[in-house]
């Protein structure tokens, strides 16, 4: 069952989507790392945010600028989205709707 949409930012760990699809997360006492991502859903912990990002997204295998050293993900989406290399405003109740229903099954598996 999902939550009410007013309940998706109301944890301590967010988790971001910038237009190209990146996922990152943050703390709400962390920068937004590049300044432009937007929250999109809330987590418990760091911990539930990577397991999260990893079960939606698909890894990028060439370093990203603002995040050297570390392994990154975009967002997958379903359908004709998925293909197009941006997102838009209108696809980011989408990607919440697919981050709360992973994040059952993360939690799930704790």
């Amino acid at each position: 069952m999902m939550k009410p949409k007013s309940d998706y930012l109301d944890r301590p760990v967010f988790i971001h989507c910038c237009q190209d699809k990146t996922l990152t997360y943050r703390t709400k006492d962390e920068p937004v790392f590049n300044g432009r991502a937007l929250p999109v859903f809330s987590v418990n912990t760091k911990d539930e945010a990577e397991a999260l990002i990893v079960s939606v997204g698909r890894c990028q295998y060439e370093e990203h600028p603002e995040i050297p050293g570390k392994p990154w993900y975009k967002m997958t989406m379903d359908g004709e989205v998925d293909f197009r290399p941006y997102l838009e405003i209108k696809d980011l109740e989408a990607v919440t709707a697919k981050l709360q229903s992973r994040y059952e099954k993360v939690v799930r598996r704790k």
